[in-house]
C-alpha cells in the first residue's frame, strides 16, 4: 500500500529483522497521495526533540497500541518522549526512558487537565503535542494554545466524532495526520480549515518475526477487537458461525483476543456457541500483550484497521472484516484498494451469521492458497507499515513544525 500515505511470551518475545536497535519492552513491571505541504521546516536537520504524546485511554486498542509503539519508536530515533495518559496495561510496555504522566480525561474536567498539560509541556521545555483520541486531542488544543506550543492530532475515528464537534479544535490544531488515503479525501470535503493541514501517514507496527509455533493438527481464525456493544452481534455472529462449521471442520479453532464493557454478555453468547457444537471450538482469550504473537500461531485472522496490519506483517491470511463490513480474503492484487481504506472493506456486504459461515468455509477450503498469497503479501506490509519508517513519517511533521 502506502507509499501512497507513508510520504503525505513464549508472551512477547520479538526477534527483530533489521532496522537497527530497538527499544527494551516491558522493562518496568507506493502510493502517492498527499493532502498537506509541510513547509520548509520539513528540510530541518533531523535533531533530539522533546514530544509530549497523549490518549484519552491507555488499556487496550488500536489507537493505544500505536502511541506506545510510536513513543517507543521515537526514543529509539533519540528524542525525549511523555505520555500523558490513564494508567493501564500498555504503561507497563513503554521503553524505560518514556515518562508516563498519569492524566485522567473527562467532558468535565479537560479545562483543569488543560492548564496541567500547558504547565508540564512549559516546566520540560516541549517542541511539539501529539493527541490522539477525542477530549485527548481537545484538551492538547487548549494546553498547546496556552503554552504557544503546536499541537498535532492523529484521527483513529470519525471526524465529526473526533475533531469538528467543536468548532474551534480545527483552528488550533498545526497538523492533521490521516492513517488512509479514504480519510484524507472526507477530510477534503467536509473541513476546509483542517484539509490544508492534513498530511497521511498510517499506523504503523512492529516489523518483527513472533517466536511461535503453529499447531499442524489444528486450523485456527484469530480475530481481534475492542469487546464493546457495538461490535457485540458481529463477535456473536461470528462465534455461532464457527460453531457451525466444528462438525466438518474437527480442527477447526476461534481464538477471539479483546477486552471491553460488553465481555461478560459474549462470554455468554460464546458458552452457548460451544455448546451447540459439542466441542471448545471457540475460545474467548481476553486480553492479550503481544497481539502479533497471537496472529503468528493462527492460520487465519479476521479484523481490519492495526489488527489486520499486524496479522498481514507475520504473513497470516486475512479476511477484512468488523460490525459493518464483510469482505473477500485479501490478495496481491486487491492489497492497494484495500490498503488505501486502512483494510476496511467498505462497500462489502454486512456480517451475518451466515455470511460469517461461507466466509470461513471458503477460507478453511483455500487456505493453502491464501497462505501463499499471505506470505508473498508479507514484505510488501512491512515496507509500507514498519513503525521505524512510520515514525520517521511523523518525525518531519514535528521537525516542520518544532520552534
Amino acid at each position: 500500500m502506502p507509499r501512497n500515505c507513508a510520504r503525505a511470551q513464549r508472551h512477547g518475545e520479538l526477534r527483530s529483522h533489521g532496522h537497527g536497535d530497538r527499544p527494551e519492552v516491558g522493562t518496568r513491571g507506493a502510493l502517492s497521495w498527499r493532502t498537506a505541504d509541510l513547509g520548509t521546516g520539513a528540510a530541518r536537520t533531523r535533531e533530539s526533540m522533546r514530544i509530549l504524546l497523549t490518549v484519552k485511554h491507555f488499556d487496550y486498542g488500536g489507537a493505544e497500541n500505536h502511541v506506545r509503539e510510536l513513543a517507543n519508536a521515537l526514543v529509539a530515533r533519540g528524542h525525549r518522549v511523555w505520555v500523558a495518559a490513564p494508567p493501564g496495561r500498555q504503561a507497563v510496555l513503554l521503553h524505560r526512558s518514556v515518562e508516563h504522566v498519569p492524566v485522567s480525561y473527562s467532558d468535565l474536567n479537560h479545562p483543569l487537565q488543560a492548564l496541567r498539560l500547558a504547565w508540564l509541556v512549559r516546566r520540560e521545555r516541549i517542541d511539539v503535542i501529539h493527541a490522539h483520541q477525542r477530549l485527548a486531542t481537545l484538551t492538547a488544543c487548549l494546553a498547546g494554545r496556552l503554552a504557544a506550543r503546536p499541537v498535532v492530532a492523529t484521527l483513529h475515528g470519525q471526524l465529526q466524532h473526533d475533531l469538528t464537534r467543536w468548532p474551534g479544535a480545527p483552528r488550533m490544531l498545526a497538523r492533521l495526520i490521516v492513517v488512509s488515503p479514504f480519510f484524507a479525501d472526507l477530510v477534503a470535503r467536509h473541513s476546509p480549515v483542517l484539509a490544508p493541514k492534513t498530511v497521511c501517514i498510517p499506523n504503523g507496527a512492529r516489523r518483527a518475526a513472533a517466536v511461535a509455533t503453529r499447531d499442524e493438527g489444528r486450523q485456527v481464525a484469530a480475530c481481534a477487537a475492542r469487546i464493546v456493544p457495538r461490535m457485540g452481534a458481529f463477535l456473536a455472529n461470528l462465534a455461532n458461525a464457527a460453531g457451525d462449521l466444528a462438525r466438518e471442520y474437527p480442527a477447526f479453532e476461534l481464538h477471539i483476543y479483546g477486552d471491553g464493557p460488553a465481555l461478560p454478555a459474549l462470554l455468554v453468547r460464546v458458552a452457548e456457541a460451544n455448546r451447540a457444537a459439542g466441542r471448545a471450538v471457540v475460545r474467548l482469550s481476553g486480553y492479550h500483550p503481544d497481539l502479533p504473537l497471537a496472529f503468528a500461531a493462527a492460520d487465519l485472522a479476521l479484523g481490519v484497521g492495526r489488527v489486520a496490519i499486524e496479522a498481514l506483517m507475520q504473513g497470516v491470511p486475512l479476511i477484512p472484516a468488523n460490525q459493518r463490513y464483510l469482505g473477500q480474503p485479501l490478495s496481491r492484487q486487491g492489497y492497494s484498494a484495500l490498503a488505501a481504506t486502512n483494510f476496511v472493506p467498505r462497500h462489502s456486504p454486512p456480517p451475518d451469521r451466515a455470511a460469517l459461515r461461507r466466509a470461513l468455509a471458503d477460507a478453511l477450503e483455500h487456505l493453502p492458497g491464501l497462505a501463499r498469497e499471505a506470505r508473498e503479501l508479507r514484505p510488501l506490509v512491512a515496507r509500507d507499515y514498519d513503525m521505524d519508517v512510520v515514525a520517521g513519517r511523523i518525525e518531519e511533521v514535528y521537525l516542520a513544525l518544532a520552534p
